[in-house]
């Protein structure tokens, strides 16, 4: 450790120490009592305020990233309130399902009371990483006149498609195995940091009485049903000057895409290839993001005009060539639609099929597990692995080497004509690149149940034998195509652990033939010049994460794949001590998750998570834990609580689901 990083690490002590008013609280309406950390630069006031709102507690496991971010801010000159929202940590309420706690008319009467505060110059910004992105942005759709411009990272804003069910199917490890256990036990732990907090435990007492895990509510709505509509963000209603970033390897790039064309006001684009994570965290081309939001908030809450108005609109990392580039606008002007046909003899190209035939795709439950984890806690290390496997599970279509270079820009899409002699089909279509080693790259998917074939919000019945004309959209993508390189299309009827697969055995049948189209549409800009200027960005500084007051962790991505047995392990999770950190009990943190398929079996899909934290508060020792299990049709969760080692909390619920009728 430098010199200059054990000052800086001196500093951010001193300043939590003596800078940090801790559970402020904040009147949010109809008697609800929210509860921030407040912190304030040096000098005199008033200030601008940075806000941001999270359900993972202001003075949790969390702590010290946002007590970065918060000495950061205010060496810069602003005013940091970090609030702890509905239900969760030192703040009232009860948090009975994530969409509730992100009420747009409680975070805007927050921004408010935030513009209202003395030490505030009544102008308001929002930041905040997925969880927090999303109370940024749903606080914008309320427009209040002291918010003024937000940053935005790694955000969703249409919860079913993307995110909870894919295509129609069950998100798996990702969501329910990683996110909703992790959540589970931040739900039960009470406030841990009493200042200013003397009815901490009837504050944690309504939480236990109130608990109830998230997953419980939304696997009661397995289609895309008036539920899902209500709850989504309403971005078309923002006209708060946004800023959004995310990446190619998470779930919400295509949101952020969509976010960022709807969006009524100023705003800008930056697209990384980064994992569902903070991008100063990632292992591929870590950022500094703070210094991007301090130049968007000095522009737009302390108007100083240091030109981040006059720069490209949109900075795009393209994946395959490993570079950044500017584009005016996203998708980029330009674009060129290739298309190139499946055919029977396993080839893409140009050109249909000139006989009537058949090609046969078994259910293989294990299909999947080397694309990357597409995980809402992804700890930034489940990057997209080598798929020559996976494409072994798969029915995979192979160009011959392409002689130029292609840029694959958008969404494309593939066309099937598919039969099944299955109840239901999960259909994966998977993009890859295959180099002259045989070497196969992931590059996009998509994901279409043949049930859904006609909108995610209906059940459109599945006849064996009948042939169905089905087009599946895949994943936004930015990917450069070198030369003499080959595309690769793999239909699959898994994709496991991203989603449960069905518990049906059998087969598609693809169907190919004079007057039968089975094809990819490629959006494309047809070998564009490499960028004689690119994006310049600061390499993020983690320094001050390690040693001094700072989290010890182990980060977890395993991919155990037993061929003999034809059964396969995804496992991912985090161990994670964290003490003589400012303001905090020493903790004691595991979560791993894990996932398994068979091959022949896709009905003893399972998944299971165990979730604990150890800690030491007033004087007495607590644990806490989560155990969840789940197959296909039911979940199982129970949460328990010791005080010295004597129980003083326990909860367990059961729940059969539907979502694979």
């Amino acid at each position: 450790m430098g010199l200059g990083n054990l000052v800086e690490k001196l500093k951010l002590v001193s300043f939590i120490n003596s800078n940090t008013r801790r559970n402020i609280e904040i009147p949010a309406g109809d008697s609800l009592i929210l509860r921030a950390n407040i912190n304030l630069p040096s000098g005199k006031q008033p200030w601008p305020v940075i806000l941001m709102a999270y359900p993972y507690m202001k003075d949790g496991m969390m702590s010290p990233l946002f007590s970065i971010e918060a000495h950061q801010l205010t060496s810069t000159g602003y005013a940091v309130v970090m609030v702890d929202l509905p239900g969760i940590g030192a703040s009232g309420g009860v948090a009975k399902n994530p969409f509730d706690i992100l009420d747009p008319k409680i975070l805007s009467r927050v921004v408010e009371w935030c513009a209202a505060q003395e030490f505030s110059d009544g102008n308001v910004g929002m930041m905040g990483e997925s969880f927090g992105g999303m109370a940024a942005l749903n606080a914008a759709t309320e427009n209040p006149p002291a918010l003024k411009a937000i940053f935005s990272m790694m955000a969703p804003i249409n919860f079913y498609p993307n995110l909870v069910y894919p295509g129609g199917s069950l998100n798996m490890l990702g969501l329910f195995g990683s996110w909703i256990n992790i959540m589970n036990l931040i739900q039960i732990l009470p406030p841990l940091n009493h200042t200013n907090l003397k009815n901490w435990k009837e504050i944690w007492q309504t939480h236990l009485d109130g608990f109830e895990p998230f997953i419980m509510e939304p696997v009661d709505h397995t289609l895309n049903d008036p539920y899902w509509k209500k709850v989504n963000i309403e971005s078309d209603k923002i006209t708060v000057p946004t800023y959004v970033l995310d990446g190619w390897n998470g779930f919400s790039h295509k949101d952020s895409t969509e976010l960022f064309n709807q969006i009524r006001g100023p705003k800008k684009l930056v697209m990384g290839p980064w994992v569902h994570m903070w991008p100063s965290l990632t292992d591929a081309e870590p950022i500094d993001y703070l210094s991007i939001a301090i130049r968007w908030f000095d522009y737009w809450l302390k108007g100083i005009p240091n030109g981040i108005m006059e720069e490209h609109p949109v900075s795009v990392y393209l994946l395959g060539e490993e570079h950044w580039r500017y584009e005016e606008n996203w998708p980029p002007n330009g674009l060129n639609e290739i298309v190139l046909n499946l055919r029977s003899n396993r080839t893409l190209g140009k050109g249909t099929e000139i006989r009537d035939m058949m090609l046969i795709c078994s259910h293989d439950a294990a299909a999947g597990a080397y694309s990357g984890l597409m995980s809402v806690l992804t700890l930034g290390i489940d990057y997209p692995k080598e798929q020559s496997r996976d494409d072994a599970r798969s029915l995979a279509f192979t160009t011959s080497p392409i002689p130029e270079n292609i840029e694959i820009t958008g969404e494309p899409r593939v066309s099937l004509t598919v039969s099944t002699d299955m109840p239901d089909a999960a259909i994966t279509v998977r993009l890859c690149d295959v180099d002259g080693e045989e070497n196969s790259k992931f590059i996009t998917r998509g994901w279409m149940r043949l049930s859904r074939r006609d909108g995610l919000d209906k059940v459109s019945p599945v006849e064996p034998g009948k042939v169905y004309k089905i087009t599946i959209p895949l994943m936004p993508a930015a990917y450069r195509l070198e030369k003499l390189h080959s595309l690769r299309v793999c239909v699959q009827l898994s994709d496991f652990p991203r989603i449960f697969p069905l518990p049906h055995t059998g087969s598609i049948s693809l169907h190919f033939g004079p007057d039968i189209t089975e094809e990819l549409v490629l959006p494309t800009l047809k070998d564009k010049p490499m960028p004689t200027f690119k994006p310049q960005f600061k390499p993020a500084d983690t320094g001050m994460l390690n040693g001094l007051g700072s989290p010890k962790q182990e980060k977890i991505w395993e991919i155990n794949d037993n061929g003999k047995e034809k059964c396969i392990n995804v496992k991912s999770g985090l161990k994670l001590s964290l003490s003589v950190f400012p303001g905090l009990p020493d903790i004691n943190l595991t979560h791993i998750y894990e996932a398994n398929s068979f091959t022949d079996s896709p009905e003893k899909a399972a998944l299971t998570s165990n979730t604990e934290m150890k800690f030491h508060l007033d004087g007495k020792q607590y644990h806490a834990k989560s155990e969840q299990t789940a197959e296909y049709d039911n979940v199982s969760i129970k949460c328990t609580i010791t005080e010295n080692e004597k129980p003083i909390f326990e909860k367990e619920f059961k729940k059969k689901m539907n979502w694979f009728q």
